[in-house]
């Protein structure tokens, strides 16, 4: 399916922004263009086991209340 397929190249650019710690914009973007798509998209989901507990992450997302450290110290990561 062709908007599919743009869709996919939406994320993927989407994806960038973030990749360069434009969080704001990567969001903005990808709503704006998906919406104009008319598509809908999945929310990348992931879990993993930390100290016995299963902890679940969703991509894009910044509502745990230590988000903004937790960004920064993946863009200083990604930085060296």
């Amino acid at each position: 399916n062709a908007k599919e397929s743009l869709a996919a190249g939406v994320v993927l650019l989407s994806n960038i922004y973030s990749s360069l710690g434009k969080h704001e914009e990567a969001k903005t973007f990808r709503s704006n263009q998906i919406e104009e798509l008319g598509v809908k998209i999945k929310l990348g989901l992931s879990w993993t086991e930390i100290k016995g507990h299963i902890v679940h992450l969703k991509a894009h997302d910044h509502s745990h209340p230590q988000s903004t450290e937790i960004y920064a110290k993946i863009d200083r990561l990604k930085s060296k």
